[in-house]
Formats: structure tokens, C-alpha cells, sequence
């Protein structure tokens, strides 16, 4: 609106505006219809994830509305709706075997899932379904004749089987994993020696060829048991020469000296022979 104004001494007419201003920055002031208008300046930007207003100098401010839950772990977001979003922030290494959280400075950790049982003698690993396995370690040293074992802190033991029989006259060994107790070998390589092991010591006895009877002289030859008439002989010829309970008997056989001479009468001495005696007075006679 116009409004005029007539100068009184020098006759002139002035047209002065209106002035509609409201001293609000904030607003845009116009004049219509002689009526002040005064709207609000418009600051929307049509994003409904804005806070829009007109600040003290004038000007549009459009400030991001606030969705901070105050939570690292959550990503906060202003849906469409003007609705606020805090949705977890994703974790997952799409690995089963790990333990997927975030920390509390908001950054992801992928821990390994711990499967230890605590017992060294199980090796623990995970599977790919996020299972836990332990399996007993492998101790097997691919020899039958030991027994295998793992042992308190986790390493393995080889014992040796366990063979011994108790008896010092075998030798004792595993193979393929069956005991054998072979005998101790006592051989002499003499026939006339009988051969056995005693307390695990090799002994040699002779052959016994005693066949209990004193006049025989009883020996070995060749493994066989050979049986000599003992010799009585005492090389006097008027003797009979024989052997009664393993004593020589030399019986002088008077008989053996008898003379064809009537004159000598013959008798055996056992130390020296036939003796002959004149009976007839003229001496003696051997």
C-alpha cells in the first residue's frame, strides 16, 4: 500500500510504502490488498530425516534429525517414515567356527570359537558346522610289539610288550605282535653229555651209562653207552681170573700145574706161577 503525503509549503506529493517489516528474519513481509502479509520463510528441503528451520539471521538451517542411540555397536539411521533405525552393526565372517561380536569401541571381532577340552592328549578343532571335535592324538607308532599311550602332559609313549615269562631258560620276544619264548640252546655238540638250561645257565652232565653192575666198566662213545668186563687179568697163567662185586678174584687152579713127571707135584702160586716140587728127594723145580 501507497500511502501519499502532501508537503505542505512547497505543494508536492510524496508516496510512501507501506512498511509490513515485523523484524522477524524468519519471515517474508509483503503488503497485499493494503493488508501486511508476514509468512514464515519455507526451510523445508522435503527430506523427512531433517530438522528444518530458519536460524536468527534469516537463514534455512536443515540439521540431520538426531538417531544416535549412543550405542558403537548399532548403525542409526531416519527411515522414509521419519522413523528412527538402530539396527545392530553386522558382525558375521560367515565363519562358523568364529564368536562375531563388536567391541565397546564399535569395531567388529572375530574371536575363534575355543574348543580346548584341556586334555593334551585330544587334539581340538572346530568343523565347518561351528562343532567342536577333539580327537584322540595319534600315538601309533606302527609297531605291534609296543603298546602306545599318551601320556598326562600330552606326549606319547612306546612301552615294549610285555613278553617276559617268568622262566630264565627262554628267551622271550614280540613278533607281529605275538610273544614267542624260544628255549635257551645248551648244545655242547658232545653225544654223551645230556644238555639242559637250570636257572637260566647252560649245564653239561654226562651221560649216565651206569649199569649198576661193579664189574662192568660203563662209558659213552658216540651218544651210546658201551659196557667193558672190568680186566682181572693178573697175567699169572694157574690163576682163574674173575670179578665178584666189582672186586678182581685171581684163584690160584692148582690143577693147571700138574706135572706128567710123577716126581714133581705142582701147585700155583699166585705171585709167580706154577711151582713144582720134587717129591721124590732130589729138590725143587719150577
Amino acid at each position: 500500500m501507497i500511502v501519499l503525503k502532501t508537503d505542505v509549503i512547497m505543494g508536492n506529493v510524496f508516496m510512501i510504502k507501506k512498511n509490513c517489516d515485523d523484524y522477524d528474519p524468519c519471515t517474508d513481509d509483503s503488503c497485499e490488498y493494503g493488508e501486511c502479509v508476514n509468512v514464515p520463510k519455507d526451510c523445508d528441503d522435503y527430506d523427512p530425516c531433517t530438522d528444518d528451520k530458519c536460524n536468527e539471521y534469516g537463514h534455512c538451517e536443515n540439521t540431520k534429525k538426531d538417531c544416535d542411540d549412543y550405542d558403537p555397536c548399532t548403525d542409526d539411521s531416519c527411515n522414509e517414515y521419519w522413523e528412527r533405525e538402530n539396527n545392530q552393526k553386522d558382525n558375521n565372517d560367515y565363519d562358523p567356527c568364529t564368536e562375531d561380536i563388536c567391541n565397546e569401541y564399535g569395531h567388529c571381532e572375530n574371536n575363534r570359537k575355543n574348543c580346548d577340552d584341556y586334555d593334551d592328549c585330544t587334539e581340538d578343532s572346530c568343523n565347518e558346522y561351528g562343532d567342536c571335535e577333539h580327537t584322540e592324538k595319534d600315538c601309533d607308532d606302527y609297531d605291534d610289539c609296543t603298546e602306545d599311550s599318551c601320556n598326562e602332559y600330552g606326549d606319547c609313549e612306546h612301552t615294549e610288550k610285555d613278553c617276559d615269562d617268568y622262566d630264565d631258560c627262554t628267551t622271550d620276544s614280540c613278533q607281529y605282535g605275538e610273544c614267542a619264548h624260544d628255549e635257551v640252546v645248551c648244545n655242547d655238540y658232545d653225544d654223551c653229555t645230556e644238555d639242559s638250561c637250570q636257572y637260566g645257565e647252560c649245564v653239561y652232565n654226562e651221560k649216565d651209562c651206569d649199569d649198576y653192575d661193579d664189574c662192568t666198566v660203563d662209558s659213552c662213545s658216540y651218544g651210546e653207552c658201551v659196557y667193558s668186563k672190568k680186566d682181572c687179568d693178573d697175567y699169572i697163567e694157574c690163576t682163574d681170573d674173575c670179578c665178584e662185586n666189582g672186586e678182581c678174584l685171581n684163584t690160584p687152579n692148582h690143577d693147571y700145574c700138574v706135572s706128567d713127571d710123577p716126581c714133581l707135584q705142582g701147585s700155583c702160586d699166585p705171585y709167580s706161577g706154577c711151582v713144582y716140587n720134587n717129591v721124590c728127594g732130589d729138590g725143587d723145580y719150577n
